[in-house]
């Protein structure tokens, strides 16, 4: 019996999984289709919604519909949310079909139990744009004034045109008049991330985390605050947080990597990313592995993945930039010469590369070449390690 049961468990696991990675791959493809085919991306996110009953691509597919008036199909789908976005779809819907009165009906209902989100917001949502001008829709918004709503609006824009010392004292009243506001401590925190005042701005997402409804947005926010205050175990478990939420963002993944490479788990590193591969080609994929077995000194590991790249594509100067690298790093001065040089043709905006250049040129039996990289890179960006390789190997103070 016991034997059956491990067997039935991990049965049922294996068919989870497969659902899971079928409804991120179809959430993927999606994504990737939205811009030019949204059509095929809105059918694509339907198809990933009812394998997962994730509500975030339910909404997704319906923003896909009704970009190109499939408003039928909108329709049906969007009846099957919840609460919250499901009255501010349906409104957008019926704006769309020119119901007004409807429309402005479940905007109010979703207004009031919604009181995050902003008058700006919605008067900036293109559903919306067909009731621009229509005086029930003058109507509507003078019963509905919001004082701190309205505020919030002009203090969030001049937190984006970087008017941050001049917003923080208003944004700081506001806090102790609505404690409870989670979209005023949002603007506080974004404001204080601007300031670059890290911990104040942790502290008030972590307010607003108490506050809200939408999670992710907060979770991703949190996480790149820790990893400027350069705590990569909290930015970690952060960008997991909102991963674990929509498991189908995979620049999320890259993020995921870059952590854990902080904290030394290069093994674990290169897994995350190659889970990325398993959804989306990206070359850049392969250079951060690559990139990955450089960190962690395995320099034959990290040229033999960028030969696979480079074998596609010599169009990225970063690509040369790391194999010549890995090859100084092996002493294959010659072959670094090489890639360094090829690096620099196509981009020489790269100031380290004279003095990797220099090196990989005097090593390889090209001193006085080597002489001059080291020279050109004082005389051009004063660093201090070509003025001591000039001193010692070149004979020049």
């Amino acid at each position: 019996m016991k034997k059956f049961l491990t067997i039935y468990l991990l049965v049922l696991n294996i068919l989870t999984l497969s659902a899971q990675e079928n409804y991120v791959a179809l959430a993927v493809k999606a994504f990737d289709l939205q811009k030019n085919q949204p059509l095929q991306a809105a059918q694509l996110f339907q198809k990933a919604y009812f394998l997962s009953k994730d509500q975030f691509l339910a909404q997704k597919a319906i923003e896909n519909y009704l970009k190109i008036n499939k408003l039928d199909e909108a329709l049906q789908l969007a009846q099957n949310l919840t609460e919250p976005g499901r009255d501010l779809w349906m409104a957008r819907i019926k704006a769309k079909q020119g119901k007004i009165d409807k429309a402005l009906n479940l905007l109010a209902q979703y207004l009031k139990t919604n009181p995050n989100y902003s008058e700006y917001q919605v008067k900036n949502d293109s559903f919306f744009n067909a009731l621009q001008n229509n005086e029930l829709w003058l109507t509507f918004w003078q019963n509905h004034q919001d004082s701190l709503s309205e505020r919030l609006d002009q203090l969030r824009l001049e937190v984006q045109l970087d008017q941050n010392i001049d917003v923080l004292s208003d944004l700081i009243k506001l806090e102790k008049q609505y404690p409870k506001s989670g979209r005023l401590h949002q603007i506080l925190g974004d404001n204080f991330y601007k300031l670059h005042d890290y911990k104040n701005a942790l502290k008030e997402y972590f307010a607003a985390l108490n506050q809200s409804q939408n999670k992710f947005d907060l979770y991703v926010k949190i996480a790149r605050t820790y990893h400027l205050l350069n705590n990569a175990q909290q930015a970690l478990a952060f960008y997991r947080k909102a991963y674990n939420m929509r498991p189908y963002d995979l620049d999320l993944l890259i993020k995921i990597a870059k952590e854990q490479e902080r904290l030394q788990n290069f093994s674990a590193a290169r897994q995350t990313l190659k889970l990325y591969q398993k959804y989306r080609q990206n070359p850049d994929i392969q250079y951060y592995i690559a990139e990955s077995y450089y960190l962690e000194k395995d320099y034959l590991n990290a040229i033999l993945t960028l030969n696979q790249v480079l074998d596609h594509d010599q169009t990225h100067y970063k690509y040369f930039t790391l194999r010549g690298k890995s090859y100084l790093k092996t002493g294959n001065y010659k072959q670094a010469y090489k890639d360094l040089s090829m690096s620099l043709d196509l981009n020489p905006n790269q100031p380290e590369l004279y003095n990797l250049i220099g090196e990989a040129a005097y090593f390889s039996g090209h001193k006085q070449e080597g002489c001059l990289y080291w020279q050109q890179s004082v005389e051009t960006f004063h660093d201090p390690v070509s003025r001591k390789q000039l001193i010692t190997f070149c004979g020049k103070k």
